[in-house]
């Protein structure tokens, strides 16, 4: 099966070529890839912002919107190359419907930690339904002890055989020094 949907506006080039910013096409269809409206990762925050502070939490909150077809069954949060890796505790990694500020419904997870510490990938069971706005809550052994900007890569996959990976983009948490 062959899908082609074009998701952004055309453009006329000067040799009158039309090509489209962006389209999407389904090719194979042994793969699985989100149609629809895509997902959304809404951002990250913490409350723990201070450096060397022990079990601290970071919640990376996501969108489903209501017209996307595939629901969510994996996500992955790779901490990008730092000054510092910061090391998570994975099994204190929670997931729940809301954000940080309006916790609802406990989704239940497996999270496994990625190679080397940079990261954890969380299984979703049963994968998060369209019209979902959902929180990770991702706890640190300790906040790093320099004052910067950490960034992560944050990637989703749609549930069913063969998924493909979506890149959600990046999400930045500042830590700072108290004087």
């Amino acid at each position: 099966m062959k899908i082609f949907k074009i998701i952004t506006p055309l453009i006329i080039s000067a040799n009158t070529a039309i090509i489209p910013f962006s389209a999407y096409s389904q090719n194979d269809s042994q793969a699985t890839f989100f149609t629809g409206q895509p997902p959304v990762f809404v951002g990250v925050k913490t409350p723990d912002s201070t450096v060397d502070l022990p079990d601290a939490h970071y919640y990376f909150t996501f969108t489903l919107p209501s017209n996307s077809i595939e629901a969510i069954a994996q996500i992955t949060i790779q901490q990008q190359e730092s000054p510092e890796m910061i090391a998570l505790n994975i099994n204190n990694t929670s997931a729940f419907i809301g954000d940080q500020d309006n916790q609802g419904q406990t989704l239940t997870i497996q999270p496994s930690e990625l190679s080397e510490g940079t990261g954890v990938n969380i299984l979703f069971n049963p994968p998060v339904p369209p019209g979902t706005t959902f929180t990770v809550r991702l706890e640190a052994v300790r906040n790093p002890s320099q004052d910067t900007t950490y960034m992560y890569d944050v990637t989703v996959f749609p549930a069913g055989n063969n998924p493909t990976a979506f890149p959600l983009g990046v999400g930045r948490l500042s830590f700072y020094q108290l004087f």
